[in-house]
């Protein structure tokens, strides 16, 4: 019989992703006191009115997929009680999602994991459980969802929207969902290319019970653009870079215990949904500026199946989108870089700063000194990184200042005059 009570310990990924990333040592305490078994009523209103939310499974194979469900707000999300939602949908028929409904039917044990979005405010709640019950009926997809993990989440680099429902009329382009060697078209490259808005899903097989593995969903956002992708070797990859956070590191906790993620990319003006799946690593430090600089961790997730169906998201975008004024700035992968002509690696020399002298109230002169000789020219550029320099401290939100929560303290000078000949 399963528990549906649970206990919201860490496991060992997030506290290996915590321990990089150097936060406090009571981050596992108030993780666990953060998470709830029950809905608190808030969550099971927000969820009740909603006319889309994103899910996640795994499939036969212990593959994670996620999509978006759509539906009326009256009867998308039912709240039965305090740990059960009823979701009725319908969705595209070669939806990875509902294949993994269907084909897991008689497994003992089905988890998911969910998240709700409203993009007009950015609110959101996830909630996690297993899947009591599921049937179609006239095409409809039935779920009966026990929950046991419920928390909110902050509303950053959510994209602002408005959604309107749209009846669409889905179809399957393209679909390789069990094999490795994958090579884009362009139409897939620009529905990753314009994702402002994506979802992650992720998994973690405990080894102590079944009561103690879960699933994962969270959504990640930026500008257009922010994930990346590029082929080597036969094999499609495609990097997601890490943003400033709550530090909880459920999913890239999740990656480092089970080495596999799931990412559907919604095309909001088109409908057009592009759901992969295969083996994730966190890369971090040294490692991840050389795959993207100026990035210290990022993830890489070497894609194992897609499935890409026009039309499959019943969802309008009704006027411009408002991207979230935390969102950092895109950054290209080094081997962009290269192709733009660009140096993606530089040679680097070590500066001492030697005085800084208060000139007006507004402007200050800084001084450094070279440890070598350096040939330069009017019109070029000096790139200093005080990284090292500058004491940072973590900030959840900002309001006043959002893009300092992602500041790599890199800045950029122009050469204004020569230096004297010798």
């Amino acid at each position: 019989m399963l528990k549906r009570i649970k206990v919201h310990d860490q496991h060992e990924g997030e506290l290996f992703v915590q321990k990089k990333r150097h936060t406090p040592s009571n981050m596992p305490m108030i993780v666990s006191n953060m998470i709830s078994d029950d809905m608190p009523d808030q969550h099971s209103e927000f969820f009740t009115h909603l006319s889309y939310f994103a899910i996640s499974t795994i499939d036969i194979d212990g593959r994670p997929w996620a999509t978006i469900i759509v539906g009326s707000p009256t009867t998308l999300i039912r709240a039965i009680s305090e740990m059960e939602l009823n979701v009725s949908a319908v969705l595209p028929k070669d939806d990875p999602f509902l294949s993994s409904i269907i084909n897991t039917v008689n497994s003992p044990y089905r988890s998911f994991a969910g998240i709700g979005v409203d993009f007009s405010n950015r609110r959101r709640n996830k909630v996690a459980g297993f899947i009591a019950t599921s049937n179609i009926v006239n095409d409809t997809l039935n779920m009966s969802l026990l929950t046991n993990e419920n928390v909110g989440n902050c509303p950053k680099y959510i994209t602002i929207r408005k959604l309107e429902y749209c009846k669409r009329n889905p179809q399957i382009a393209a679909d390789y969902r069990n094999t490795d060697r994958i090579s884009f078209n362009q139409e897939c490259l620009d529905i990753i290319n314009q994702a402002s808005t994506i979802f992650l899903a992720t998994r973690h097989t405990s080894t102590i019970s079944d009561n103690t593995s879960d699933l994962g969903i969270n959504h990640r956002g930026g500008y257009s653009g922010f994930v990346r992708t590029y082929e080597e070797n036969g094999y499609t990859y495609i990097v997601i870079p890490d943003y400033s956070g709550n530090r909880f590191y459920q999913s890239l906790g999740n990656i480092e215990t089970d080495r596999v993620a799931g990412v559907v990319f919604p095309c909001f003006k088109s409908g057009d949904m592009l759901h992969v799946t295969g083996i994730a690593e966190n890369i971090y430090d040294d490692e991840a500026e050389c795959i993207m600089p100026r990035i210290t961790l990022l993830t890489r997730i070497k894609l194992t199946g897609y499935v890409w169906i026009k039309e499959g998201l019943n969802l309008k975008l009704i006027g411009p989108e408002q991207y979230s004024p935390y969102n950092p700035p895109i950054r290209y992968l080094a081997i962009e870089l290269e192709k733009m002509g660009k140096l993606s690696t530089v040679s680097t020399r070590n500066a001492k700063l030697i005085e800084i002298k208060k000139l007006t109230k507004l402007i200050s002169r800084f001084t450094f000194e070279l440890e070598e000789k350096v040939s330069f020219k009017p019109g070029g550029y000096v790139i200093l990184d005080f990284a090292h320099l500058i004491p940072q401290t973590y900030q959840h939100m900002n309001n006043n200042n959002p893009q300092s929560l992602n500041d790599d303290y890199i800045r950029t000078w122009t050469i204004s005059s020569s230096p004297p000949f010798n």
